[in-house]
């Protein structure tokens, strides 16, 4: 279910809306001066949900085959890149941008997290396959 909402979350770019959002709320309310500290907790607040939940996930399936496993580690991968993107500070679009001549950290990071993912699915299948 959330790797369904990251793929609209890309396909309909739900983080540039919130951005945009955060954007004209801070105009209108009178904190845009102030709102790198605003993206900062988001940033921080997020980031420890995301990690704590993932840890929550992964204890819960501590008994599970291991491509189910990895492919929680590809979910935060791509969490960790969206949460990134949502925040967008100055300093961490420049860090998602960076990187390789054909491979930018923001890419390796969530097309990465999504390779991880495909190919747990492709080990899983092959495993449950084997079983039968």
């Amino acid at each position: 279910m959330a790797l369904l909402f990251l793929g609209l979350n890309e396909l309909l770019d739900l983080q540039t809306v919130l951005t945009a959002t955060g954007r004209s709320l801070a105009r209108e309310q009178g904190w845009y001066r102030e709102r790198r500290s605003f993206q900062l907790w988001f940033m921080v607040i997020f980031s420890i949900a995301a990690l704590l939940g993932a840890a929550l996930v992964l204890w819960k399936l501590r008994n599970a085959l291991w491509p189910v496993r990895l492919a929680m580690i590809g979910f935060v991968a791509i969490a960790i890149y969206v949460v990134l993107r949502a925040a967008s500070f100055h300093h961490t679009d420049q860090l998602l941008r960076g990187g390789l001549e054909l491979v930018k950290f923001g890419s390796l990071l969530e097309m990465g997290g999504i390779a991880v993912v495909a190919i747990s699915a492709v080990t899983y299948k092959r495993l449950a396959e084997k079983s039968v």
